[in-house]
C-alpha cells in the first residue's frame, strides 16, 4: 500500500523510506485516536469559530502539495537533509502526544471553554501554552523535508503556521474567558507556539 503513496527512490535509501512510511502512518493513526478520545472528553461552551476545520484543511492541502511538488522536476533533492526531516517528524510526534497526554480529559479538538476545568501548567505547558500545535508545526515542516522538496517545505510551513495562529487566537480568547486573570498571569510567563519568538 505504501508504494502507492511514497516511492523508495524519493529517499535515496530503502531504510529511510521505511522509517518515513512507518512514522507517517503512526502519526495518522495517532491523530485518529486523538480525535476519537476527544469526543469522549468533557465539553464546555463551544467557541471554535471553524478553527478545527481550517487546520484540517490546511494540513490536507499541505500534504497534497508535498506529494504534488515531489513529482515535479524542480525544487526537489536527495540528501542528508531528509534525515533531519525524519528526526523533526519524530520530535513533533513526541511533543504532540506528550501534550495531549498531559491535558488528559481536558484535551478536545474543538475549542471549548470549560469554566470548571483545571488550567494545565505542567510538562510542555510549563514553557508553551499550545505545545501540541508546536508539535504539529514541526511535523508539517519535517514531512516535506523528509520527502526532499524545498518548495513544499516553504508552502507547508506558511500554511501550517497561518492556520495555527488563527486557532491560537480563537483558543486564547476562550481560555481567558474560562480562567480570567489566572490565564493572563500564565500568559506572561510562557510562549504561545515558539519559545523565545512567539
Amino acid at each position: 500500500m505504501t508504494y502507492f503513496i511514497f516511492q523508495p527512490y524519493w529517499f535515496g535509501s530503502e531504510n529511510l523510506f521505511i522509517i518515513f512510511s512507518v512514522l507517517f502512518f503512526l502519526w495518522i493513526i495517532g491523530e485518529i485516536f486523538n480525535n476519537i478520545q476527544s469526543v469522549k472528553n468533557p465539553k464546555g461552551n463551544r467557541n471554535d469559530r471553524g478553527s478545527y476545520w481550517i487546520i484540517v484543511l490546511g494540513i490536507f492541502i499541505s500534504l497534497a502539495f508535498s506529494f504534488i511538488f515531489k513529482g515535479m522536476p524542480f525544487g526537489n533533492f536527495i540528501s542528508w537533509v531528509q534525515v533531519i526531516g525524519v528526526f523533526m517528524m519524530v520530535g513533533g510526534i513526541i511533543l504532540r502526544e506528550w501534550s495531549v497526554i498531559t491535558l488528559g480529559k481536558g484535551f478536545t479538538v474543538i475549542v471549548n471553554s470549560q469554566k470548571n476545568g483545571t488550567l494545565i501548567k505542567k510538562g510542555p505547558y510549563h514553557i508553551l501554552r499550545h505545545p501540541s500545535y508546536t508539535g504539529t508545526l514541526i511535523i508539517m515542516m519535517g514531512i516535506p523535508l523528509a520527502l526532499g522538496t524545498w518548495i513544499s517545505f516553504i508552502f507547508s510551513s506558511v500554511i501550517t503556521l497561518a492556520t495555527h495562529i488563527y486557532r491560537i487566537h480563537v483558543e486564547e480568547k476562550a481560555l481567558i474567558e474560562a480562567y480570567g486573570k489566572d490565564y493572563k498571569n500564565y500568559s506572561d510567563k510562557t510562549w504561545k507556539l515558539i519559545p523565545g519568538i512567539y
